[in-house]
């Protein structure tokens, strides 16, 4: 009997687009599948719904009420014009993902993470500005003027770069949520994202630490077909919240501004009045015991006198 998972969703464009996430589906493209009971995370206990010839199995209707809320989540970032980032430095899911993330215009890292792609976002910036201004001088024969050698250098350095930095050429800043296929293989993007405070998506198999990301989807991280049933609805998700995003009202904007624009009444009766700031009294300087002594010493000699 197939269950169709529908209606959950507190986002209405999400009703209109009918999404379904049937728990047949799943178990076809071996969503289920955890890892071996012996390289089992004990924080992942809530999400397993038992043991089959070693192997853990998830417990698929848990899995895809974390698969909804995690989607109603995306709907709402997207549809508000905020960055998501894929990240999948994982060879099963690189070629998967990098096609969605073209798909769907989306920012993506597939074969390594540059450390401070986050935190040192400024210096990333400044090295893809450096990449497509090189790119650009290619294309139109601006190197021409250089030697074979030369050239030859320059079009290895292109490569280096669309291999680092091409899936985040077009990232004009730091992104507002990143979605990570694999927790245990890119824990160094987790951690730039909680030390920065941008939510993170992840996908859980049963031998990571669901704790790490904020909305944890269980489900088997290394199957090929798992990856393309759920990045390819999370890609419908993100093109569907780019064509129906929400509009911001003008009032709630120019409230905004003028709160981040108020000054003080205090401040501003001060400037009507003209009052200037009073200075800090000076301080007195520290007078030394001894000097004290010396001083008594020499009025008791002329009091003598």
């Amino acid at each position: 009997m197939e269950i169709i998972i529908k209606g959950r969703l507190t986002n209405l464009n999400l009703y209109i687009m009918a999404i379904s996430i049937s728990l047949k589906e799943m178990l076809k493209c071996g969503v289920h599948y955890g890892h071996k009971a012996s390289r089992w995370n004990p924080k992942m206990k809530k999400y397993i719904y038992g043991k089959r010839s070693g192997l853990h199995i998830l417990d698929l209707e848990k899995t895809a009420d974390c698969f909804v809320k995690a989607l109603d989540f995306i709907h709402d970032q997207v549809s508000e014009g905020k960055n998501i980032l894929f990240v999948a430095t994982k060879l099963q899911t690189a070629e998967i993902l990098s096609e969605y993330a073209k798909a769907s215009s989306t920012p993506y890292v597939v074969n390594r993470w540059l450390g401070g792609t986050l935190t040192n976002f400024k210096t990333i910036k400044s090295r893809i500005k450096y990449f497509k201004d090189l790119e650009s001088k290619m294309e139109s024969g601006g190197l021409d003027k250089y030697t074979k050698k030369e050239k030859a250098k320059f079009q290895k350095e292109l490569d280096t770069f669309e291999r680092t930095l091409g899936g985040i050429r077009d990232l004009d800043k730091v992104p507002d949520l990143i979605f990570i296929t694999d927790i245990n293989a890119d824990r160094i993007a987790i951690t730039e994202a909680k030390k920065i405070g941008i939510t993170v998506v992840g996908i859980a198999d049963t031998n990571t630490d669901p704790s790490l990301v904020d909305y944890p989807i269980p489900s088997n991280d290394d199957a090929v077909n798992a990856m393309k049933y759920l990045l390819g609805i999370v890609n419908e998700v993100i093109v569907d919240a780019k064509k129906n995003p929400k509009k911001v009202k003008k009032e709630e904007k120019g409230e905004a501004k003028k709160k981040e624009m108020e000054v003080p009444q205090e401040i501003i009766a001060e400037k009507e009045e003209g009052v200037k700031p009073k200075k800090a009294a000076p301080k007195k300087k520290a007078v030394s015991k001894k000097k004290e002594e010396k001083e008594e010493k020499k009025k008791e000699k002329k009091e003598k006198k």
